[in-house]
């Protein structure tokens, strides 16, 4: 009867560590908001909830170089020279030539903080628009297609 209990009390204790250490790790992973990316299967909903993490952590570490690589070019980023204006980069050496701290400026840190992305046909948003992503052809990895910078 002993060797029941022991038995019942580590598994309850294993179970309670690998919950929190779930909820820890699930602390910084994005989660789609209400109803979004319906018309994804879970599969793509799962691989996008995975690349808007690493987006999130490619830009928190300013990582410019890497940041080019994840980019479906050519790509329009609007408001780069404010007023509602935008600038079309052909390639990722154009890119590079950008000014990283505009790109990564604090509007495009702080809302990749709401650690939720929205799905639909179009795509995968982060913040109000603020990144646009979604696989690209033959659909099995996925690239940003849309930037936008509002400072």
């Amino acid at each position: 009867m002993k060797r029941i209990f022991l038995c019942i009390t580590l598994l309850i204790v294993l179970l309670l560590n690998y919950n929190l250490s779930a909820i820890s790790l699930e602390k910084n992973a994005f989660s789609f908001s209400d109803g979004s990316g319906s018309c994804r299967e879970e599969t793509e909903r799962q691989n996008a909830l995975k690349y808007a993490t690493k987006i999130k952590e490619v830009v928190v570490a300013e990582n410019f170089e890497e940041f080019t690589s994840m980019i479906h070019y050519p790509i329009a980023i609007n408001d780069y020279y404010g007023e509602g204006k935008y600038v079309v980069v052909e390639n990722k050496e154009q890119f590079l030539k950008l000014d990283k701290k505009i790109v990564f400026n604090e509007h495009l840190k702080k809302s990749l903080k709401t650690n939720e992305i929205f799905g639909n046909w179009r795509g995968f948003m982060i913040g109000d628009g603020d990144i646009w992503f979604d696989t690209v052809y033959p659909h099995t990895y996925f690239k940003i297609k849309a930037i936008s910078i509002f400072d």
